[in-house]
């Protein structure tokens, strides 16, 4: 979603991004199962993507992490 929203990218890569988002979005849309994780997840999706296609400033791209304080596993 925040490719297709990023306004530095070329045209054609949001363009491309928008699209394999609405083909997700359908995707989701026609998902059954009895598994009810999944399906609460295929509704999660396919509302975020609506939510975007509605307004795309409105879902912003989250932070990352911070990491873990101290020297990385492994290093000497």
């Amino acid at each position: 979603m925040s490719l297709a929203a990023n306004e530095s990218a070329p045209a054609q890569v949001r363009a491309i991004a928008f699209q394999q988002l609405s083909a997700l979005h359908a995707w989701a849309g026609r998902q059954t199962t009895s598994d009810e994780s999944l399906r609460d997840l295929y509704v999660y999706a396919a509302a975020q993507i609506k939510r975007f296609e509605d307004n795309p400033k409105e879902i912003g791209v989250p932070k990352p992490a911070e990491p873990s304080p101290g020297q990385p596993i492994g290093w000497e």
